[in-house]
């Protein structure tokens, strides 16, 4: 599945974050699963550049993230190869903050117009699914959640630049 159109630059990411190593391989040896799709889009009003759209894709043995950061023109968005660690890093990160527990989440606060949303979908290697949107209202450890899976997307861009 592609997120976005054919503007894209394309490279390979590896990056080892060493803060996470451990509560990734702890992770992963007491849970086995590994998250074969990824998507997430934060908008932050309705300028589509203000969005930010990070999508994982697990196809034909090899990992791919599409990474569109919040102030990047769709053109600029950035396809990469990314090794088993970054996915293990991304599955950490959602185990962490109980990101299953969203699932079914749809919160909506339909007096603001022009605010802040998300949309949150995810499957799992043992074909579990979670989805979750929002809009001006979050589930329990959205922010930090968020953050972090920010920071890794963010790096992975920003490494190949």
């Amino acid at each position: 599945m592609k997120l976005l159109n054919h503007y894209r630059k394309e490279a390979t990411y590896g990056k080892t974050y060493s803060l996470l190593k451990p509560l990734t391989d702890q992770l992963m040896k007491e849970d086995g699963r590994s998250v074969k799709h990824f998507f997430f889009q934060e908008s932050n009003g309705s300028d589509y550049d203000r969005w930010a759209v990070y999508q994982l894709d697990f196809e034909n043995e090899s990992y791919t993230a599409v990474i569109k950061p919040e102030g990047v023109k769709e053109e600029d968005a950035r396809t990469l190869n990314v090794d088993t660690r970054f996915s293990g890093q991304l599955w950490s990160i959602l185990r962490a903050y109980d990101v299953e527990s969203w699932n079914g989440f749809d919160g909506k606060d339909t007096a603001v117009t022009d605010g802040i949303g998300f949309t949150l979908r995810i499957v799992l290697s043992d074909g579990s699914e979670i989805e979750a949107t929002g809009y001006m209202e979050w589930p329990e450890h959205y922010n930090t959640a968020a953050d972090k899976v920010h920071e890794l997307f963010l790096d992975a861009y920003q490494t190949v630049g």
